[in-house]
């Protein structure tokens, strides 16, 4: 695990592309210096000033795993 810092700002943005779910982070870290460490090791690239990471969302809401011997109600 990577340790990166503290973000400063983040802003989501929900989205829909080729019927998928996703979530597009514009995030700005403490320093220039963090930054480019997260770019660096995530791959991560910049829009408009910020980094951005996208995020693909799972189907209509949060898929939680019960385990086999669970029932829904």
């Amino acid at each position: 695990m990577f340790a990166f810092g503290s973000v400063a700002r983040l802003d989501i943005l929900a989205a829909r592309q080729e019927g998928k779910r996703q979530a597009l982070c514009f995030l700005r870290m403490d320093s220039v210096e963090q930054e480019q460490q997260v770019m660096r090791e995530l791959g991560v690239g910049r829009f408009g000033g910020a980094l951005v990471v996208i995020v693909d969302l799972l189907g209509s809401g949060p898929t939680v795993d019960l385990g086999p011997g669970a029932r829904m109600a």
